[in-house]
């Protein structure tokens, strides 16, 4: 278990609390989500391309 302090310098174990997990994990998530596609989508495109061919 980590331990570490938030920006107020409060002092936390290692699980975060609902909130901030919450928003970590919608704006990770959004993120990765929107990279992924990035990198998937040449994959996709090339892919329907070579099937139609």
């Amino acid at each position: 278990m980590r331990i570490y302090y938030d920006r107020r310098g409060r002092y936390r174990g290692g699980s975060m609390t609902g909130g901030d997990w919450l928003f970590w994990s919608s704006a990770t998530g959004t993120i990765l989500g929107a990279l992924i596609a990035i990198v998937l989508l040449p994959f996709v495109a090339i892919g329907a391309l070579y099937r139609a061919i």
